[in-house]
């Protein structure tokens, strides 16, 4: 029997998605569910690697025993998420992601912003006498995409500290669903095996019912 790591990471970011807010605690809440997104997709793609790493194997054990070797490398060399995701891509697709479209798009945004809560530095205004009240924020570019996907006002992303723009619940509800659309987007390229049926699986009875309806319906088979 193998414990599937990543359901309870992905309800810790779905939960705190719900109690986002404006109010202190609802903004940090965000920050959390942005945080955790990430963390769950990273335990998925764990789950993914021990599954294709069973040794009774049956069905299309050939790519699969392949996916499950690559991983192991990747991971003993420490390798980043996209990478593994990419290697992935590749392995079942037969070409690598493409990084401008979804959902590895709003990935690349996504590690961006996780990085930016984790690696977190006081923001800076500097004065500038022709920007707006004088002064000029040093603006991280993700914002400028979470702008472009109607996440964040445009106030938000040029004029605010970039903590105000990024937490707030549009935001902790993107992150969910795009991590979860990123697993769904590799799960779905598995061929007919035994890591493909547990995992579809923890996806329709675990993961699809964490993403809000506008969000749209993500699992298998979505693009």
């Amino acid at each position: 029997m193998t414990e599937i790591a990543s359901p309870p990471l992905y309800r810790l970011a779905a939960r705190a998605r719900d109690q986002a807010g404006t109010d202190r605690d609802g903004r940090d809440a965000a920050l959390v569910a942005i945080t955790f997104s990430f963390i769950a997709l990273e335990a998925a793609i764990n789950d993914l690697t021990v599954l294709c790493g069973l040794p009774d194997l049956k069905r299309n054990a050939d790519i699969i025993r392949k996916c499950a070797q690559v991983l192991a490398e990747l991971d003993e060399k420490q390798e980043s998420l996209p990478l593994k995701l990419s290697m992935l891509h590749a392995i079942l697709a037969d070409e690598p992601f493409d990084k401008g479209a979804r959902p590895w798009q709003d990935l690349d945004s996504l590690i961006k912003l996780r990085n930016l809560v984790i690696h977190r530095r006081p923001a800076v205004a500097i004065f500038d006498p022709k920007a707006p009240f004088g002064l000029r924020l040093s603006q991280p570019k993700v914002l400028q995409a979470l702008f472009g996907k109607k996440l964040i006002s445009e106030d938000e992303a040029t004029r605010q500290f970039w903590s105000t723009g990024v937490q707030k619940k549009e935001v902790a509800a993107w992150a969910v669903a795009t991590s979860v659309e990123c697993f769904g987007a590799i799960v779905s390229l598995l061929p007919d095996s035994t890591p493909r049926d547990i995992l579809a699986g923890v996806l329709q009875r675990d993961l699809r019912p964490l993403v809000d309806a506008e969000q749209g319906t993500i699992g298998v088979g979505s693009s």
